[in-house]
Formats: C-alpha cells, sequence, structure tokens
C-alpha cells in the first residue's frame, strides 16, 4: 500500500505538469479531434488549447493521437515522459512515454499476480473447511485446481470484455479502487490485532502502539466507505450507479417506442438499444458488487472489534498463531554425513571454477560435440589453448 501510496502521488505530479487543456482533451470523450479541441475551448481561456499543439505532442511521444484517452494511463505517461524529458532532454520524450506505460502495465500484472494467490489462500482455506484436503497447501493438486478456478474467475471478465468492449473489465472499472482500499483496510484491520497482540504478550506491553494502524484504518473506511455509498446511492446518474440503471431504464423505453414508430432506422435504434442494456446491467452489477464488499468489509470490521475488546478486557489469550508451530527433528550431520558430502562437493567445483579446469572441461565437451577439433589435434590441449585465450585476452564480464 505503500508503494500504491507512492503512485498515486507521482500521478497527481504528473497530472499537474501538464497545461489544464492538454489534460482535458486527453481525458475528455469526443466525436473527433475538432470537437474535442471546441469542447475544451469552450470552458475557457485557461483551458486553451490547439490543435496544432496536440498533434506536435503525439508526435514527440510516438502516438497517432492522444485524444479521448481517458483511464488516467494516458495522462500519467504523458506527465512522467515530461518529467523525465526536464532531466534527461526532450529528444527522449517517446522513449519516457512508453516506459511509463510499460510501468503500468507491470504494475497492474504484479497487482493481478498477487491476487490470484491471495484469492487461490481463501479459497484452499475455505474448501479445507469441508474437504481437507483441498486446505493441504502442500497438495498439488489442490494448488493447481485452486489456481485454475481464480484465473478462470478474472479470465472469463476478460474473455467477457474482449466479446463485448463495454462488458467485463470495463464494466467492472468503476470500482477497481473502492475494491483496493477496501482491501487496505482488511489489512490494516489484521495489522491492528497482530499489534495488540504482540504489546499484549509483553509484561510492560503498550496496547496504544496499536494506534499506528488504527489511525490510518480509521481514515481509510471513512473516505472508501463514503466513496462507495455515494457511488451506490447518489442521484445523479453520473455518480450513483442505481441513479445511471434508472436512467437507462428511461432511455430504454424511449428508444423502444422510437423504434416502433420509425422502423426504418432500426439497425441504428437497435444499437442504442443494446447499449443501454449494456450500461444498465453493468450499471447494477457494479452496484451489487460494491454493496458486497461493503458487507464483508462490515462483518470483517465487527468481528475485530470485538476481538481488540475482548483481547483488552483479558478475557481471550493474546495468541500471535493460529495452530502450535510444528519443528523438524534436528539434523546431526556428524551422523548422516549428508551435509558434510555436499558442502566437499560444492568446494571441489567451485575449486574447478577458480582455476579454469571447468572451463576447460566444457570447452573440450563443445568441441567433441560439434566436431570443431583441427584433425591431428589432442581435444583437450586445444580447449586449454582456446579457454586460456579467452581467460586472459578476452573480456570477461557480468553485463
Amino acid at each position: 500500500m505503500c508503494l500504491e501510496s507512492l503512485v498515486a502521488i507521482l500521478a497527481l505530479i504528473a497530472a499537474c505538469t501538464l497545461e489544464p487543456g492538454v489534460y482535458l482533451a486527453i481525458n475528455i470523450k469526443a466525436a473527433g479531434a475538432e470537437a474535442a479541441i471546441n469542447k475544451v475551448n469552450s470552458f475557457g481561456p485557461i483551458f486553451a488549447v490547439s490543435l496544432e499543439q496536440m498533434e506536435s505532442l503525439a508526435r514527440a511521444v510516438q502516438e497517432e493521437s492522444l485524444f479521448g484517452r481517458t483511464g488516467g494511463a494516458a495522462t500519467l505517461a504523458v506527465g512522467m515522459a515530461r518529467l523525465f524529458a526536464s532531466a534527461f532532454g526532450d529528444k527522449m520524450l517517446g522513449l519516457w512515454y512508453h516506459f511509463a506505460l510499460m510501468f503500468e502495465a507491470l504494475f497492474i500484472l504484479t497487482t493481478l499476480d498477487a491476487g490470484t494467490r491471495v484469492g487461490r489462500y481463501l479459497l484452499q482455506d475455505a474448501l479445507g473447511r469441508v474437504w481437507p484436503t483441498m486446505g493441504n497447501a502442500a497438495n498439488q493438486t489442490s494448488n493447481l485446481l485452486c489456481s485454475g478456478l481464480i484465473v478462470s474467475a478474472w479470465g472469463f471478465f476478460l474473455l467477457n470484455g474482449v466479446a463485448d468492449p463495454e462488458g467485463g473489465t470495463k464494466a467492472l472499472w468503476p470500482i477497481f479502487g473502492i475494491a483496493n482500499q477496501l482491501l487496505a483496510s482488511i489489512a490494516l484491520s489484521l495489522g491492528s490485532i497482530i499489534l495488540l497482540k504482540h504489546q499484549l504478550r509483553k509484561p510492560d506491553g503498550k496496547p496504544a502502539f496499536a494506534l499506528v494502524t488504527v489511525l490510518p484504518l480509521v481514515w481509510l473506511l471513512s473516505v472508501t466507505v463514503t466513496a462507495a455509498v455515494e457511488k451506490i446511492g447518489h442521484s445523479d446518474p453520473r455518480i450513483g450507479f442505481l441513479a445511471a440503471a434508472r436512467k437507462a431504464d428511461a432511455d430504454l423505453l424511449v428508444l423502444k417506442q422510437e423504434l416502433e414508430k420509425t422502423p426504418d432506422s432500426g439497425p441504428a435504434l437497435e444499437k442504442k438499444i443494446h447499449a443501454a442494456e449494456r450500461l444498465r446491467l453493468n450499471m447494477r452489477t457494479d452496484a451489487a458488487v460494491t454493496a458486497g464488499f461493503l458487507t464483508l468489509v462490515a462483518l470483517l470490521l465487527g468481528i475485530t472489534i470485538s476481538e481488540a475488546v475482548a483481547l483488552l478486557r483479558r478475557k481471550k489469550e493474546a495468541v500471535l498463531s493460529e495452530s502450535e508451530p510444528v519443528w523438524l527433528p534436528h539434523l546431526d550431520a556428524t551422523k548422516s554425513g549428508v551435509p558434510v558430502a555436499g558442502l566437499l562437493g560444492l568446494g571441489v567445483a567451485l575449486v574447478q571454477e577458480l582455476s579454469g579446469q571447468a572451463a576447460i572441461e566444457r570447452e573440450r565437451i563443445v568441441q567433441v560435440a560439434e566436431c570443431t577439433c583441427p584433425p591431428n589435434t589432442n581435444p583437450r590441449a586445444n580447449a586449454f589453448l582456446i579457454s586460456a585465450d579467452r581467460r586472459f585476452n578476452g573480456i570477461n564480464r557480468c553485463c
């Protein structure tokens, strides 16, 4: 979460480096370049931007166009490219732009990787309550099956987004920030209980140290829960999911009536009807998923509070492990001899590498395998000459 906070700060700084007109031109959807320019300029002189300015910026970052690149990725990339270019020169603006895009993609992929791992752990723990074999982390069948189920879950949304550009990941994107911050609240809740237990186990422990995570938790929940409730129930269709779904219902009614009156414009109206139906489904899905997130976080918060109260009242022992640790038996190297033999073998291999003997042997094997040794020549002697020449006259470095 600290890294994500740093990325958020970088994104804000990058956005501040852009002119207001350029920022809006990148983040406003319009029918075309001219329409986007006119729309941005209509906001006032402070937002003035020209078509030549946007085309020049697009050429500098090696893009065909920067108009309507909503979502924040292009904005962050252009801003970061300008920051780097101010230090290293404008000639590398395109390089820094695509470097920032790669950084964003890798950041998302690492988030997806971490989410897949956590999802597998949770699924294994849940299935282990019903079928103990599935809860065994050392069982390869359980690992593969649970990993496959989690990957299939997010893969379904990915494929759905490919099949329908308005569905899948795009449908869930509005709640990505809420889900991300609510996940952080879960981590802070668990961290608070661990800190509290750690302090209560000490004779002179100070439970107030748990405020290190409790205070950020209170702030995070206050902001995120407020935003989630607003996104669900706000009356403005541009903000609230349910309001947007109701607006889509009204639009569908009007479009269907218009289709009955003017059958000739059927294909265009059917396309609009399909888009409205998809929007209604997306908004209702987002509202339901967000409500589910809030319910789960509320349950976890209630469990956290009850656990903290029980610990502070000394009604529950402060135990930092779910089960008793199982220690491995002590291995006696003098009896088994296995570690000693391994160390001896490693020492011999190291001496061979340092003396150059290993390099000579590798070169000899290559010559024999590829038949590159000159006729009437001892392969080992020839390998010694080649490896010695490479060692003392060649360039040896790691990168």
